[in-house]
């Protein structure tokens, strides 16, 4: 869901296996998975503090990207 407090899910549309990689909104990289194979997958995002970030998708041929907003 969108906004997200406590986690959010991805359903990827990248073919193989990808890595999330999540930026605030100063470019800084706050966040990167290890490398995902499944089509559903859950991002803990409690950690983030409240504000707008960029949720990237990348399986090193196409990159994707979404704006999440976090509400605490």
């Amino acid at each position: 869901p969108n906004p997200a407090n406590s986690y959010f899910t991805i359903e990827q549309k990248l073919l193989g296996e990808y890595e999330i990689k999540i930026f605030d909104v100063a470019g800084r990289q706050v966040f990167q998975s290890d490398k995902i194979f499944d089509v559903s997958y859950h991002v803990n995002c409690s950690f983030l503090t409240r504000g707008t970030y960029i949720v990237q998708l990348n399986n090193g041929l196409q990159s994707l990207d979404y704006k999440l907003i976090i509400s605490k």
